[in-house]
């Protein structure tokens, strides 16, 4: 097999520099509008309260999980010329993955350190850059998103928002299943406290127990089944969408 009909750094190259040309200014208006979002919330921090601040966070991480939604690339104006360019399947693909694993996310870190470094010279109090406990954290990142790269790779028109529905139906379906598991096979269980661990239903910390007018927790520790699911969805989520999504541009070459 000609490897060179997979990858061609000289072809990939190419690539990557007419994606730059292409769509430099939506690297253009992420910075831009983080920067007016810092702004903002610096200004209206003076006035009032700092509750603008408590949604940065959150702002950086919905960027970089949603922006790949917003990438023109699979429209219908231009999805045709898109998948006839002379590249490779995964050299498209590869692009895609380094534009929303690598650059976008470090463009969004980056710009924070940057805007947190030019408050400190003219306010007092600065903002601490977000930051991530540990690589779980990162993962749940990456996992996240990879629902929405495979999202804009099926869905093309709206990927966001059909996106978005078949997530909050997913979860109610989880929600609506782990009741009806609980109410008939652990009817004495009230209430279970979540670890807030999102692709996992078995992820709990413990669980409360009637007792007369009041309730007692009970605390559990994590079994051999949770630690199989557990690592069957961390491959799943992200590696198993990012090659989902690999044959579904496949696919869908003319």
């Amino acid at each position: 097999m000609d490897m060179s009909a997979v990858f061609n750094i000289e072809r990939f190259w190419n690539l990557q520099k007419r994606e730059l040309a292409m769509y430099w200014k939506q690297y253009l208006f992420i910075v831009c509008g983080i920067a007016a979002y810092y702004t903002i919330a610096t200004v209206w921090e003076s006035i009032d309260t700092g509750w603008l601040w408590n949604m940065l966070p959150p702002v950086y991480v919905a960027i970089i999980i949603c922006s790949i939604s917003f990438d023109k690339n699979l429209s219908d104006a231009n999805s045709t010329f898109y998948f006839t360019l002379p590249v490779s399947t995964f050299e498209r693909f590869l692009g895609l993955w380094i534009k929303y694993i690598v650059i976008i996310p470090l463009l969004v870190f980056g710009v924070s350190v940057c805007l947190d470094f030019i408050s400190s010279l003219f306010v007092s109090t600065t903002h601490p850059v977000v930051k991530f406990n540990d690589w779980w954290d990162y993962h749940m990142l990456y996992a996240a998103q990879s629902v929405f790269l495979f999202g804009y790779a099926c869905l093309k028109k709206r990927s966001f928002v059909k996106t978005l529905s078949l997530i909050a139906v997913f979860f109610i379906f989880i929600i609506i299943v782990s009741k009806i598991i609980i109410s008939q096979f652990y009817p004495e269980v009230s209430y279970i406290r979540s670890s807030m661990d999102p692709i996992s239903i078995l992820s709990f910390n413990g669980y409360w127990i009637p007792e007369g007018d009041s309730s007692r927790f009970v605390a559990t520790q994590a079994t051999l089944l949770y630690d199989v699911a557990k690592y069957i969805l961390a491959a799943i989520f992200p590696v198993g969408m990012w090659v989902l999504t690999y044959f579904k541009l496949r696919e869908t070459e003319v």
